[in-house]
């Protein structure tokens, strides 16, 4: 007999999983899949119902070439996600004339100032518009069901490397390949580069002036192993190992938006490298740091020539620079540590507790 209490989910493409500008490859150790597969889950449900339909219709905004398909029924057992559907091609009010018990969602990780149908998207649903969506599944941290970079296996306990292991000869790394941001990045990236002359590896094609591969090999970062065979490192894995040798990570976000905060933030802080952060406020970034004193924020000062300074001071004194580090060993901020909690159950699986709570509500 089936269980009362389980949640089956039907996952298409990336709606469990982290998502990746390179396609379908392995990134960390979670698989993406591709659209022709899937995945089937049971969890248990959030409150206690007989077994009933949870249809949702969740609509991407995103990357992918627009392409409309069919998602859930009246009398679906599964949660069904359709991605690359461009949302200008919505229309709710005829899916819910022809669906009456669908939930409407549209999902998206990308920024707002790329994209302004997630801002249209919002204000509708503030709006509580006919043509509006039930929810939002985004990088907010106000959204329905928030999905945040800080995916399940970063390890944020990992020890760092010792000050004295990092690299000497050089301050900070910097992986940015998109160079027309919605913001000032590559400028700022720029003035710091000129302001620290040769202290910062370029690795993405943005100011690049080295090369990964190089670097890799130059601090022996894939050795040989005898008896075993030599692993070709992706892209993700060559930086995690690249970012934890240098003393701080250049984590600055393609455009500025409250709670917009991606992987490179993520990375560094896993890797022990000081992220320098560009894309929040002061008090908007509060809440994504394990403590007031893990990451320098552009916002902080008043011009470049300060934060450039900060650095150089930061990376010459052992005690102040590992004192940043500290937040390792101690316990999480309530806000942070709830962050954290998100990435831990699939955004598939809180998508669902989401349906079932407010169909039962009402």
């Amino acid at each position: 007999m089936e269980d009362p209490f389980a949640v089956h989910l039907y996952c298409p493409d990336g709606v469990l999983g982290a998502p990746s500008e390179a396609g379908d490859e392995i990134i960390g150790n979670m698989p993406r899949r591709k659209a022709s597969e899937s995945l089937t889950i049971d969890q248990p449900a959030p409150i206690s119902v007989t077994p009933a339909p949870i249809p949702v219709f969740l609509t991407k905004i995103g990357k992918r070439k627009p392409s409309v398909t069919s998602a859930g029924s009246n009398t679906s057992t599964y949660v069904t996600a359709t991605v690359g559907v461009n949302i200008s091609e919505y229309d709710g009010e005829t899916l819910r004339r022809q669906k009456p018990g669908q939930l409407h969602g549209f999902w998206s990780l990308e920024n707002a100032e790329y994209y302004p149908e997630i801002k249209k998207a919002r204000e509708d649903l503030a709006a509580d518009h006919p043509r509006a969506f039930d929810f939002e599944v985004t990088y907010k941290t106000s959204s329905d069901v928030p999905i945040l970079y800080a995916y399940s296996f970063f390890d944020f306990r990992k020890v760092a490397l010792p000050f004295e292991s990092r690299r000497q000869d050089k301050i900070a790394a910097a992986f940015i390949s998109n160079c027309s941001p919605m913001n000032n990045r590559t400028k700022i990236l720029q003035n710091l580069m000129d302001l620290l002359p040769g202290q910062i590896d370029s690795f993405g094609r943005c100011l690049n002036n080295t090369r990964s591969d190089q670097v890799i090999q130059e601090l022996n970062l894939n050795p040989v192993i005898p008896g075993q065979e030599h692993p070709n490192l992706s892209l993700w894995e060559e930086k995690i190992r690249i970012i934890g040798r240098y003393k701080f990570t250049i984590a600055f976000e393609n455009a500025n938006e409250e709670d917009y905060v991606t992987e490179k933030y993520y990375q560094a802080l896993s890797e022990g490298s000081i992220p320098i952060h560009l894309g929040l406020t002061t008090d908007q970034f509060q809440k994504f740091k394990p403590s007031p004193n893990s990451a320098l924020n552009v916002a902080d000062f008043d011009t470049i020539e300060e934060l450039a300074n900060r650095i150089k001071q930061l990376s010459n004194d052992r005690t102040s620079y590992e004192s940043m580090l500290n937040w390792k060993n101690q316990t999480f901020p309530q806000q942070f540590d709830e962050i954290l909690g998100w990435g831990k159950v699939s955004e598939a699986c809180r998508i669902a507790k989401f349906d079932l709570k407010k169909k039962f509500r009402s």
